[in-house]
């Protein structure tokens, strides 16, 4: 608003200025030919003459006249060069006899308007435009920020998974492009939503459909197998492959249910917790070291214990799969602020930077190693695990080597 009232300021000053400009230099030319006309012929005007027709000081005066002509006869011209390099106007004066003259006169320089206007500034006038302009800006800066800002909440609560967001009624009714662009959003977020609900149903029917097929398939090889009096290689590849395509299925329905299902929480020891699972993968995994470090006996905290424990599971189970197995396994506990830190890092090679944010995509592996191995959903599991708790799941390599699982579980403490 203060550039907007400078430059109209300053423009109407500059016209203002030079049109009082004109008006003194024209009422002296005037004064100048009158008395030119009545001088005796074949004089000339004495330069003395002009400085006494106005204040010698003043922003406006003789000194900006350049020129006075009749036709091609000069009857008055200043006798510097430095006119010359300046930048001229004319203008015509008729005289009280009639006869026309051509006054050639410096084009003004306006003075500087920044004063006159802060001059301008203490004036109420002034304050009441500022503050009726100030107002209007804001309530139409607030009327179009305001639906924005609905619409980022909106966008970035279905990014993160909540997928029964829903954009105000009041917004969708406005009737402007803000309306349509919540309508679009809308219609956006009711697609996506059936896109995805169709994708799961999909899932949890293929994984419940296969069920029945592969519970045949294994009384089919196990019959055949009593059948023969040595056991087959073949029959045991069955039984294998079979057993692989169950813990897939499994696996499918678990993800899916997790997807669907809320955390139920509940007080228990986190720590007792951790030292169940970490018993039962050592005894599948007897030569594995998992070594856990607390600086508390106990830590009681309100979270949904399976979930957690199939987070903290799965992520112990891919450290103990996919690490060399005279490596050890860390695991790490500690409380900061308002949140409980689980870490977990193995001593493997690690994976490469460009997998590590793909990791907790479904079914995704990588071409490491480390993962190139299973279905690709425990650490998808254990990511929605985090989220159900308001948590994060962060995955990084170590500056010594080894993948490192960090899960930030929101504290909530007994």
């Amino acid at each position: 608003m203060l550039a907007t009232s400078y430059a109209i300021l300053a423009s109407v000053e500059t016209e203002k200025f030079r049109s009082q400009h004109e008006k003194i230099l024209r009422n002296l030319a005037e004064r100048t030919i009158e008395h030119y006309e009545n001088l005796p012929p074949d004089s000339q005007i004495k330069k003395s003459l002009l400085r006494s027709y106005g204040p010698p000081y003043n922003m406006v005066n003789h000194r900006h006249i350049v020129s006075v002509r009749r036709g091609d006869t000069i009857i008055y011209e200043r006798d510097t060069d430095n006119s010359r390099k300046s930048e001229t106007y004319t203008f015509d004066v008729i005289s009280a006899k009639g006869n026309r003259y051509t006054v050639e006169a410096l084009t003004p320089r306006p003075p500087p308007q920044l004063m006159n206007m802060l001059q301008r500034v203490n004036t109420l006038q002034f304050f009441i435009i500022l503050f009726a302009s100030t107002l209007v800006s804001l309530l139409l800066s607030w009327s179009i920020t305001r639906p924005l800002k609905q619409l980022g909440v909106a966008s970035r609560q279905f990014a993160q998974g909540d997928l029964h967001t829903e954009i105000d009624p009041k917004l969708l009714k406005r009737a402007d492009e803000l309306g349509d662009l919540a309508q679009d959003f809308s219609y956006m977020m009711r697609k996506i939503q059936q896109t995805i609900s169709a994708q799961k149903q999909l899932l949890h029917d293929v994984s419940h459909e296969l069920r029945a097929p592969l519970a045949r398939l294994q009384v089919a090889a196990e019959l055949i197998q009593q059948k023969e009096e040595k056991p087959s290689s073949y029959i045991q590849r069955i039984h294998a492959e079979c057993e692989r395509m169950d813990e897939l299925i499994q696996r499918i329905l678990n993800f899916a249910r997790l997807e669907e299902s809320t955390a139920t929480f509940a007080t228990f020891d986190l720590v007792k917790l951790l030292r169940s699972h970490i018993d039962n993968i050592q005894f599948e995994y007897p030569q594995r070291e998992i070594r856990l470090s607390h600086d508390m006996t106990t830590l009681s905290i309100s979270a949904d214990k399976n979930l957690l424990g199939e987070a903290i599971d799965n992520i112990l189970r891919n450290a103990c799969k996919y690490t060399p197995e005279n490596a050890p396994i860390d695991l790490a506990i500690k409380q900061s602020h308002q949140h409980v830190i689980c870490t977990i890092r193995d001593y493997g090679s690690g994976v490469s930077p460009e997998d590590l944010a793909k990791l907790t995509t479904p079914f995704y592996r990588s071409d490491n190693r480390m993962h190139g191995d299973g279905f690709g959903l425990g650490l998808s599991i254990a990511r929605r695990a985090m989220e159900k708790h308001g948590g994060t799941l962060t995955l990084g390599n170590h500056p010594e080597g080894g993948l490192q699982v960090v899960m930030t579980i929101p504290e909530r403490l007994s």
